[in-house]
């Protein structure tokens, strides 16, 4: 009878909503379409002007970027190869194409997002729901379905999240090493995050993960870049926008990082608060983060440690109840709707949503046309 009762409450828990993958797949197609909506890709142009082309180009001959110097956007993206690779891989020859799949990517982003939150938060549906919805608000994620202008952020988000996602090391060293070359922000912003986040887990790879994988890509990345540049027709350089000017000039430090992250820093708090210190991993994530603010786009460049927040998530639910992790995140998916939109690159810059350009266009601008005709009738 005991074990009859036990199968049949093995049944049920298999045939749960959290269980299916059909669930993972709806809820994140679901974040995908609203990310869009927070972010629309309204600037299809970019698709035409921005370094999309330029990556075209480098995938003809990832060996050779002399043309570089005369293209907007020149030798400052030299190192920017994952993409341009996946490109030659792929046989992608258009700009739409590649936008396409960054699409894709994206989903795929959102599904892995979905299903880490729901790991760290130990199998708590409602607490995984809200913060997923909450981080569609932030730059890190609507910046990677949105991208018209081809930064390809969308790609070293993705293989950032794969290294504290997979429990192989020899997957955590190559997707991290994807991630660095698909931006070399990865490399001081987002490694320090990563490294920290392997070792405060509890898994039985965890000395492989700090002492070889994340080490290793890396050193894979150093060895990857001093065999390009030994090359004759392979060159890189600081980019015009890049100077100490930029970190110590007219930039509010304290606007980017809350225009970034939103909500997500109640946890920050919270954690905080919890342990009455500043976790030491918080003080040298942050520092590292400074690095962003030499180049002109450091919202762009803070996006690249949203790692931190899902550690200090994975950190808050070891000691704090699933209730309490609930509160918090209700006041973050509040705080991430109430906080403006904002887009920093040395001035402030709105970006509206999707909805708001499907009013205008429905109702605004008919209905100021209506009065205008009205006005103007003889």
């Amino acid at each position: 009878m005991q074990e009859n009762i036990t199968r049949l409450i093995e049944e049920v828990k298999s045939n749960t909503l959290h269980n299916k993958t059909i669930w993972w797949i709806v809820f994140s197609f679901f974040l995908f379409v609203w990310t869009v909506q927070l972010n629309p890709p309204v600037n299809t142009g970019d698709l035409h002007t921005g370094l999309w082309g330029v990556m075209l180009m480098q995938a003809k001959d990832i060996t050779n970027n002399d043309y570089l110097g005369n293209v907007l956007y020149g030798y400052n993206r030299a190192l920017r190869l994952t993409v341009p690779v996946i490109m030659k891989l792929l046989s992608i020859s258009s700009t739409k194409q590649m936008y396409l799949i960054q699409l894709l990517i994206s989903f795929i982003f959102q599904l892995l997002l979905v299903k880490l939150v729901y790991r760290i938060n130990k199998g708590h549906l409602i607490n995984t729901a809200l913060f997923c919805i909450a981080c569609t608000y932030c730059y890190f994620s609507n910046t990677a379905t949105g991208d018209t202008f081809g930064h390809a952020d969308t790609f070293a988000y993705l293989f950032i999240l794969i290294s504290i996602y997979s429990t192989q090391p020899i997957i955590v060293a190559f997707s991290l090493f994807c991630a660095i070359f698909a931006n070399e922000r990865t490399l001081i912003i987002t490694v320090p995050a990563v490294w920290f986040w392997w070792f405060l887990q509890d898994q039985k790879n965890k000395k492989l993960m700090i002492y070889g994988a994340v080490p290793l890509a890396v050193i894979g990345y150093f060895i990857g870049k001093y065999t390009l540049l030994s090359l004759p027709n392979f060159k890189t350089s600081l980019p015009d926008d890049f100077s100490l000017g930029y970190l110590l000039g007219q930039h509010s430090f304290f606007s980017i990082f809350i225009f970034t992250f939103k909500g997500l820093w109640l946890f920050v708090f919270l954690l905080i608060v919890r342990l009455k210190k500043i976790p030491f991993y918080l003080i040298v994530c942050l520092v590292f983060s400074a690095a962003a603010f030499v180049v002109a786009d450091q919202t762009r460049g803070i996006s690249f440690l949203f790692p931190l927040f899902l550690l200090v998530l994975s950190q808050l639910n070891k000691f704090v109840d699933k209730e309490e992790i609930s509160k918090i995140t209700i006041y973050c998916l509040i705080a991430c709707v109430a906080i403006p939109n904002i887009v920093f690159y040395g001035h402030y810059e709105l970006r509206p949503s999707f909805f708001y350009i499907m009013l205008e266009k429905v109702i605004f601008i008919p209905i100021q046309d209506i009065v205008a005709s009205l006005v103007n009738h003889p």
